[in-house]
């Protein structure tokens, strides 16, 4: 993974002693319009730049590809409410006339979708789900768009944006200021359904929905084993071909909250990786999945990916690294 430093930028609070990491790195894309991109908020920017990236690195020839059959399917925890923030600062400072019109549709996130699709002249099926666990959420509803739609890639767009009042609320909740910080973030997986050359395979994903109701560990542990010992005979997989378990132990759930799953797999003997070297938190937004599409001492195989929330339930996201 790439340093932090060159992307992000350290922001406190007078009000909070939580810390939350800044998206700063806008470097223009030769894939977007210089001009609709300067025009764009900094959120919008963090998406579309992402998107970009994702696309090259893909290797997909977009003019050789029927853009019909492509669709776009985004995921957010609760929509980009710092943007309304910077609009409102602007019309306050500024006045009405300095608000440029290209930053509303990232207030609505059916419209941020949507300027997605024209950015990238993508002319298939466009869905926006909001999600706190939107990664896995976006894999499971990209299958069933795929497969209803008779598409042939689906770009999985999710992001997170903290505010202020992130931090605030944070804080109250209780969550430990020595060891959560959020973090601005934006993952794009491109998936598709035919036999190109590919980093991965998402071979599947499940969840147990918990509606913000805090459950015991034996509770939690009899869930996972339970949705895992269902899940991955269907794949043809065993623990024991596993080459790692991934989970974020620096996400708003209290670290202890995942000792079960730990102490259940040391009994396993699978090696866990639980991104403490990243340090930060992007609420969902599928940092578990690039930490191990990029992290190269990484070997080749599966991966089991768990994410637990106390508002998002348990999440399972099973990953063939190639």
């Amino acid at each position: 993974m790439e340093d932090k430093s060159s992307r992000y930028e350290n922001i406190s609070k007078s009000f909070s002693k939580i810390r939350g990491l800044r998206y700063t790195d806008f470097s223009p894309s030769p894939k977007i319009n210089p001009a609709q991109y300067r025009r764009m908020d900094n959120f919008s920017k963090m998406i579309a730049g992402t998107v970009a990236k994702a696309i090259e690195r893909s290797s997909l020839d977009f003019k050789k590809i029927d853009l019909n059959k492509v669709g776009i399917l985004f995921t957010t925890p609760s929509g980009p409410l710092e943007v309304v923030e910077d609009i409102e600062k602007q019309i306050r400072v500024e006045g009405y006339h300095q608000v440029s019109a290209s930053k509303f549709p990232f207030t609505v996130m059916n419209a941020a979708a949507g300027m997605l699709s024209i950015l990238f002249k993508i002319k298939g099926p466009v869905s926006v789900i909001s999600s706190n666990v939107g990664f896995a959420d976006g894999i499971i509803y990209a299958e069933e768009m795929m497969k209803n739609e008779k598409l042939s890639h689906v770009l999985i767009v999710s992001a997170s944006q903290w505010t202020d009042f992130s931090l605030f609320a944070w804080e109250k909740l209780g969550y430990d200021p020595e060891k959560f910080r959020p973090s601005d973030y934006c993952s794009t997986l491109i998936v598709g359904n035919s036999s190109e050359k590919r980093e991965a395979r998402i071979l599947g994903a499940e969840q147990i929905k918990y509606d913000n109701k805090v459950r015991t560990n034996e509770e939690i542990k009899h869930d996972l084993i339970s949705l895992i010992e269902a899940e991955l005979p269907i794949r043809g997989i065993t623990f024991d071909t596993l080459k790692g378990v991934v989970w974020n132990a620096n996400k708003k759930t209290e670290e202890k909250e995942y000792d079960v799953l730990r102490d259940w797999l040391a009994a396993l003997d699978i090696p866990v990786y639980s991104l403490d070297e990243l340090d930060f938190s992007s609420d969902g937004a599928g940092e578990e999945l690039d930490y191990v599409l990029n992290k190269e001492d990484l070997k080749t195989g599966h991966y089991l990916i768990i994410s637990y929330s106390r508002f998002g339930g348990l999440s399972t996201v099973l990953l063939e690294k190639i």
